[in-house]
This record gives C-alpha cells, structure tokens and sequence, in this order.
C-alpha cells in the first residue's frame, strides 16, 4: 500500500484528507486504483469524497469509470461525494458515463445536477474534436435546465442554468441558446454590479468563445473589472467582497 494513499486512511479532517487525495491524483499509479475502489464504501464522508477525487482527477484509468458511475448513481451518498463523482467522470471523458450524467442533471440535489451538467460539457468534446456534433440526449438534457436557477452550496460557483447556458453556446449549433449566452453575457459585462450572482460565470467564460471581437471582449471585461474594484470588492473574485 503506497504511502500516500496511507495518508488517507489516516487522516480524518477534510484538510489532511484533501491533501492526501490530491497527491494521489497527481501520483497516477494504477496500483492504487483497487485500494481506492475499495475506498469508495469507507464510512467517513470526507474519505469516500477523497477515494472519488483521487480516482477520477488526471486519471485515465478505465477500471475507476464504472465504480464513479455507481457512485454518482447511489442516492444513498451524499450529493457532496456524488457531485464529485459527476465532475470526475466528466473529466474522464469516457461516453461511458453519459447516461447516469444525464439522468442526474435532473436529479434532486442542486449540487448533483450543477456537476453533471458541467460533466456533460466535458463528455462531448472529444467528439467535437473529431467535427461530430454532441448527441441529441445530451443537447436535450442541458435545454432542460435552462430554466434551473437553483445553485451548488460552494459560493465560487452560479445558478445551474448558466453551466447550461455555456456548454449549448459551445456545442456550435444554431440555437436560441446562442443568443441567450450573447445577451446574458454582455449584460452582466456592462453591468457587473447589479449582476452578482452571474459575475463568477462571466469571469469563467468571457474569453472562452467568440460572440463578438477579441479586442472589445477584451474592453468589456476590463471595464467590468475596474468597476468592480472601484466599488470596493476583489476583481479576482469577480464581484465577492474584499
């Protein structure tokens, strides 16, 4: 049993147990796998949340999909542990994971749903790489919650609906998605003040697609930058208090 994944076990606050995930996942040996596998069914929260990051960050081990899916789906788990569990199988990118993504994008928990429908922005990217168009169920699953305003517990994050929003502008095709992001995104840029809950998902996502000219992108954001400081609060964090 290698010695970080030592530290996990023996740690037992969500500090120790986070470092020690993390340097599991950068340490990416396939002997740890099964050890953490295991870890999924441990009885302290923090370490099944651990065993899951540990899994599906910068891993590309296709023995961890099917647990992380039978994680996600468990609704005996916490929405935290299963949250984590929609973002690793996301990164993984494996088409895999793709149905449980999608019936958990509506699934009760805020939480579940914000991860699974980042994930499922993850999931077809390879595809489009490939100049394939993501599948209709996926297209379909983040329409359905365009209207979501519900948002994950973890303040640096924004109402479901603009995750949404974001992935069907980046999937390319024509729709009124497209002009809904245009818009919204414009708006919060112009007006980051009275936007405070969509600033964050501005400060993600301005430079990610080209809806208008780089250099007046550029000029918007800046400007909102400036006005967020000038009142008083951390441009870095887009509009949180300093």
């Amino acid at each position: 049993m290698s010695e970080p994944f030592n530290k996990l076990l023996q740690a037992s606050d969500w500090t120790g147990i986070v470092d020690a995930a993390r340097d599991l996942s950068v340490r990416d040996d396939p002997s740890d796998v099964s050890a953490l596998i295991a870890a999924l069914k441990d009885r302290l929260e923090a370490r099944r949340w651990g065993a899951v990051y540990a899994l599906g960050s910068n891993r590309q081990d296709r023995r961890a999909v099917v647990p992380l899916i039978g994680v996600l789906l468990d609704n005996q788990e916490t929405p935290w542990v299963r949250a984590q569990a929609a973002e690793c199988l996301g990164m993984t990118g494996k088409r895999k994971a793709l149905k449980a993504l999608i019936e958990c994008s509506a699934d009760d928990s805020p939480e579940v749903r914000f991860w699974c429908v980042f994930a499922l922005g993850h999931c077809w990217r390879p595809s489009r790489r490939r100049r394939h168009r993501p599948p209709f169920l996926i297209i379909r699953a983040l329409e359905a919650r365009l209207e979501d305003n519900a948002m994950p517990n973890h303040r640096s994050y924004w109402p479901i609906r603009l995750e949404a929003l974001a992935i069907l502008f980046g999937t390319g095709r024509r729709h009124s998605a497209r002009d809904m992001f245009r818009q919204t995104m414009l708006t919060v840029l112009t007006h980051p003040l009275e936007n405070p809950e969509k600033s964050q998902w501005a400060a993600w996502y301005w430079d990610t697609f080209d809806f208008v000219s780089q250099s007046e992108l550029r000029k918007l954001f800046d400007a909102a930058v400036q006005t967020i400081h000038s009142a008083g609060f951390d441009p870095v964090g887009f509009g949180r208090e300093s």
